[in-house]
């Protein structure tokens, strides 16, 4: 008897279960991977206990097979935003960089260091006469100022204390930077009158991170403005 079922549970189960496990073995995320499993058994009317599994079987390797496909779907449109986004990015930073090299405006970064990042405006070099990026801007912008002077003297000060404080140090200090100067330029050793105002940038916690210089040249707005007052003068 004890024979007898070992050879009937080969035949009717063991074998199915094989076919099964070994169905399962070859899932895989193709599109074009297996049929549905069906086993070879005569018709019965009431599914039982392998049916089941087989039908657990057959939907799951549907649902792996719908997720890969929704998956790849929204991989391929992630990837044509981020394609998109970047271009658009890249677009946006061209406009900006053809601005700021058409500006009469010598536009630039300062650092903690005190360095001059870029991008560096164009008219930064007709402005100094000189390529000035990399450069310390105490050599550079504020190279005319006298180191015993009282200006020079509060620029290093703020400089020392500014960086990696909050929006309260920076208006408590910045009222202290000339927004004026003379400076005489490096090869025709000529004076210039500058107007510069400053624009602070934060990082992500709100401290300051670098502070962006916009210089103008307004030599022959002043020129102009003291004709204009004398000439009101003699006329007075």
């Amino acid at each position: 008897i004890t024979l007898f079922m070992v050879i009937l549970f080969n035949y009717v189960v063991s074998k199915h279960l094989r076919k099964i496990s070994q169905y399962a073995s070859r899932i895989t995320f193709d599109e074009k991977s297996l049929e549905d499993l069906k086993l070879e058994r005569s018709y019965q009317k009431k599914e039982d206990e392998l049916d089941s599994l087989v039908n657990s079987l057959n939907h799951m390797k549907k649902d792996i097979k719908e997720s890969h496909h929704n998956l790849q779907n929204f991989s391929k449109e992630l990837s044509e935003k981020v394609d998109k986004k970047t271009k658009d990015l890249s677009q946006a930073l061209q406009n900006i960089e053809y601005l700021i090299h058409n500006m009469r405006q010598s536009i630039f970064i300062v650092d903690q260091e005190k360095k001059i990042q870029g991008p560096v405006s164009e008219f930064s070099k007709t402005l100094f006469e000189m390529d000035i990026e990399g450069k310390n801007v105490f050599e550079t912008l504020f190279s005319s100022l006298e180191k015993e002077s009282e200006t020079y003297s509060s620029l290093e000060f703020s400089f020392t204390v500014l960086f990696g404080e909050d929006k309260l140090q920076w208006l408590l200090i910045v009222d202290s930077f000339p927004t004026k100067l003379n400076f005489k330029t490096g090869k025709t050793k000529s004076f210039k009158k500058l107007k510069i105002s400053y624009t602070p940038l934060w990082d992500q916690e709100d401290n300051l991170d670098k502070v962006m210089f916009v210089v103008e040249d307004i030599t022959e707005i002043d020129k102009l403005e003291t004709e204009m007052k004398e000439h009101k003068k003699e006329n007075d």
